[in-house]
């Protein structure tokens, strides 16, 4: 019988430390294989989402190539005759921008005496400026020939009422004083963008409400790692650590007044205190948008966007579970609902093209969740009628439909 072999305590100790790292690495394994091949759809899509934003940021410094006039340290305008590529997993095309700063509108066909006819401007974010579809391809410019009216189309990715309406007060006179101007409205970051502009004390629990909503340090150190996950070649490819940041959420959401969230989901759960606080910075920024109207003269119109959340149940029900929040209590109506109430009170004209965007599927890139060029189409199909009648009435100087 060969003898006994002593192992020393310390051996001892780094052999159970290696099994248990071996055992805890082979169970992530495991569960990481189980998760990539029998995951549920909101944790398919997560990784869609992550993977995207991965190839996004290898093309990171495309948006340099964007360039811009400020003044006083504001955005004025892009660059007149520039040109640049807007790339993402979805899609890849260029803009052009036209000699206002603005981007180029594919209009109507040369006809006699159209050229003499003002060019209406068209003000509002990413999804009046178009990305992820051709110049010709914006809702801008379908709707410039449907209607057979050179059109500005001066939507800048990012912005909200507030700095468009400062540009519009440096930029009314050069733009030919027009007297009907446009604006596009995205019910899914419009009001969380508006009350990022408020003052520090106005905005829940003083800090900006822009991003993920939330509350104090916890949120802030959850946005932070969550962040870092995201961004981490390695990290944001485990299915495992999504599993674990969504219980993380649920977790905190439960336990929260104001859950961590992307803005427009803070609006779909009705929370009082942030919904009277998007209702009151977007009174702010009506306020002044009357205000202006009234002191250069012109009328304003409002075309309300949905967000592909609002339209597409199955898609709000996939992001609601990775919040661990319960999607048959949210309003996908809500935001319209405010928008158009606040509209109405001030008999401001308006059109929402919910109603027009009955299977949303084709019509929103899945990923990025911009309109598609199919969607520009339809948005342009829907508002046509509408828009064609309140050029009408601002031409003849009527009552505004």
């Amino acid at each position: 019988m060969p003898p006994s072999v002593r192992v020393s305590p310390r051996r001892r100790r780094v052999f159970v430390a290696v099994a248990l790292l071996l055992g805890l690495f082979g169970g992530f394994l495991g569960a990481e294989l189980l998760l990539r091949m029998l995951g549920p759809a909101w944790l398919r899509h997560r990784m869609k989402e992550l993977a995207a934003a991965g190839m996004e940021r290898s093309h990171e410094g495309t948006d340099l190539e964007w360039s811009y006039e400020v003044a006083n340290g504001r955005f004025l305008r892009f660059s007149p005759g520039t040109s640049f590529r807007i790339r993402h997993a979805e899609y890849d095309h260029r803009v052009t921008i036209d000699a206002l700063g603005g981007r180029t509108v594919v209009g109507p066909p040369a006809v006699s005496g159209l050229e003499r006819l003002p060019a209406i401007p068209f003000l509002g974010d990413s999804f009046v400026f178009g990305i992820g579809v051709p110049d010709g391809s914006t809702f801008v410019s379908l709707l410039s020939q449907r209607i057979s009216r050179p059109m500005l189309n001066l939507g800048v990715p990012g912005s909200c009422l507030t700095q468009q309406l400062d540009i519009l007060e440096r930029r009314h006179r050069e733009l030919g004083a027009p007297d009907l101007v446009f604006f596009g409205f995205f019910l899914g970051n419009d009001f969380s963008e508006l009350m990022g502009t408020l003052p520090a004390d106005e905005t829940e629990n003083g800090g900006s409400s822009r991003g993920l909503t939330a509350s104090k340090v916890p949120a802030r150190i959850l946005a932070r790692l969550n962040e870092f996950a995201s961004r981490n070649a390695v990290l944001r490819r485990s299915y495992s650590l999504q599993l674990v940041r969504r219980e993380v959420l649920r977790a905190f959401n439960s336990s929260r007044e104001r859950p961590l969230v992307y803005p427009l989901f803070a609006l779909l759960r009705r929370e009082e205190r942030y919904d009277r606080k998007a209702r009151a910075a977007l009174r702010i920024a009506l306020d002044r948008l009357q205000a202006l109207a009234g002191t250069l003269d012109f009328q304003p119109a409002f075309l309300v966007i949905p967000d592909i959340y609002q339209l597409d149940r199955v898609r709000c029900e996939t992001r609601a579970a990775s919040y661990g929040l319960d999607a048959a209590r949210l309003d996908p109506a809500f935001p319209n609902r405010l928008f158009k109430d606040e509209l109405t009170q001030r008999r401001l004209p308006f059109f929402d093209v919910t109603p027009c965007l009955g299977d949303p599927r084709e019509l929103y890139y899945e990923i990025d969740n911009h309109l598609t060029p199919a969607g520009h189409r339809v948005v342009s199909e829907c508002a046509a009628d509408w828009v064609q009648s309140i050029v009408t009435a601002c031409a003849h100087r009527t009552s505004i439909p």
